[in-house]
């Protein structure tokens, strides 16, 4: 596991490294020292898996399963059948969406790489909790080309009536939060 935590990480430098020199797209070198330094400064710390084990410590300890837990987590909403078919569900849906024409339109090239990237390391490394709507807010550019989908106005009205809409759904929610049988997880 932490060798797949390292490839993770090695390929999202690499797929940096393309968008950089081979695209022509990226940081001066300025910025670039600065990433350098912080991530000189991560791996100096003196445990090479200090970042897996905080990720797993407020979890009930014990080590890090990649993907596993998004399984665990749908078989427990969506039943034993359904909980092996929704994760891949969800990957395929995430797959299809970044490969519209609206999104490839709409978005450029950096920002689609990072969406997926971001998209990828919470399914290896997230376990789908309470948080995960939190963790989910940086994929809010794939919401952006929405606005281009029709030039109407009512459905742009529509759009925002319906994110009004689920903040209430989010706050009744987070209002009627009970603590699971025998403890549990925080509200969301």
């Amino acid at each position: 596991i932490f060798v797949l935590f390292w490839a993770m990480h090695l390929l999202v430098v690499w797929a940096a490294v393309y968008v950089v020199w081979a695209l022509g797209l990226g940081p001066d070198w300025r910025r670039y020292r600065v990433a350098v330094a912080i991530t000189a400064a991560w791996a100096v710390t003196g445990s090479m898996t200090a970042y897996t084990d905080t990720e797993t410590a407020w979890r009930g300890g014990g080590g890090l399963e990649p993907v596993v837990p998004w399984f665990d987590a749908a078989a427990g909403l969506f039943g034993p059948v359904l909980g092996l078919a929704a994760p891949v569900l969800l990957v395929a849906g995430g797959t299809v969406l970044l490969g519209t024409r609206v999104v490839r339109e709409r978005l450029d090239l950096l920002t689609r790489v990072w969406l997926a990237s971001y998209a990828v390391y919470l399914l290896l490394f997230l376990h789908p909790q309470s948080s995960t709507f939190r963790l989910l807010l940086p994929l809010f550019p794939l919401a952006l080309p929405l606005a281009a989908v029709s030039d109407s106005r009512a459905y742009r009205v529509a759009c925002v009536v319906f994110g009004a809409l689920l903040q209430l759904v989010w706050v009744g929610w987070l209002w009627h939060w009970k603590q699971l049988p025998g403890g549990g997880d925080y509200p969301p």
